[in-house]
């Protein structure tokens, strides 16, 4: 792990460049060192054509990002880490941000020991290996 969604209104897609923030947050993820595994590492977008922000204006816009990480790591380097993470789709959002409404989100949720499935060859790979 981890496994990040990142969710948005349909409404910010022309604007956006969701994919660049989905690579953004691989390369943040891949680059934590020891924070989270490189083989682990999921990172998907999912827009939505159907959804209601706010006081209903069609200007409103949402992302919210939500990353599972498995439990064992200390607060301060979730933290740090997350605080980081924040700041990232903060600044990519930034301008517009400052030209519209919008509400950026993320949650980290936790998934507690025994209650996660796994079968993956890509922890064995090195980087650009084919």
């Amino acid at each position: 792990m981890p496994n990040a969604v990142l969710e948005y209104s349909a409404n910010l897609a022309a604007e956006a460049d969701i994919s660049a923030l989905v690579k953004a947050l691989g390369a943040r993820f891949r680059e934590s060192g020891d924070v989270f595994p490189v083989g682990g590492v999921r990172i998907r977008a999912i827009g939505y054509d159907d959804y209601e922000v706010g006081d209903g204006s069609p200007e409103n816009g949402f992302v919210v990002l939500t990353c599972k990480i498995a439990v064992g790591r200390p607060e301060a380097v979730k933290k740090a880490f997350f605080d980081d993470v924040f700041e990232l789709v903060k600044a990519h959002f930034a301008a517009l941000y400052a030209r519209r409404p919008l509400s950026l989100t993320l949650y980290v949720e936790e998934i507690p020991e025994g209650t996660s499935y796994k079968h993956n060859n890509l922890h064995a790979r090195k980087p650009g290996e084919t």
